[in-house]
């Protein structure tokens, strides 16, 4: 399982599970530990400014007490939660990953190496436009699924 966390100017810092291993909170608050150093290194004016938001979706790993301690703990306290129920509000599940796989599809690999070797040269090559239009892209689901929930009437149009 590959990791990703990302923002409007390129990758953050990712990280491959190994195979067999459990994905709980104990993994996801390492992944946080790193995810700091990287947004520390990457990032230190935003990290100095505290003007980062992260956005976590639903999985109960993502609300577990020693993660929500950290976050506190490290000053993380912007965080946005998707609503119960909202598909495809991560930006991960509507851009990255369709990327991803669209990119991948048909081909066939060698071993799980170089699986995971090709999808991480597909998501480096990003250029910051596209990252970029993830996130207004982004804005736009979020005014959407908001609209829905207080009950306005939207309208889609397809392109």
């Amino acid at each position: 399982m590959l990791t990703v966390f990302f923002d409007s100017k390129g990758v953050v810092h990712y990280k491959y599970a190994s195979q067999g291993r459990k994905i709980n909170k104990e993994y996801y608050l390492e992944l946080l530990r790193r995810l700091r150093d990287s947004v520390l290194r990457k990032r230190s004016h935003l990290w100095e400014s505290e003007n980062w938001l992260l956005h976590h979706d639903n999985a109960p790993i993502h609300s577990a007490h020693i993660v929500q301690n950290f976050l506190v703990k490290h000053g993380i306290l912007q965080q946005l939660r998707q609503p119960p129920y909202s598909l495809y509000l991560a930006p991960c599940d509507f851009w990255s990953f369709p990327k991803l796989k669209k990119t991948l599809k048909g081909r066939r690999f060698d071993d799980v190496e170089a699986k995971k070797q090709n999808a991480m040269q597909q998501l480096l090559i990003l250029k910051e436009k596209d990252f970029q239009d993830c996130f207004e892209n982004w804005k736009k689901v979020i005014e959407l699924q908001r609209k829905y929930l207080e009950g306005d009437v939207v309208e889609i149009t397809p392109k």
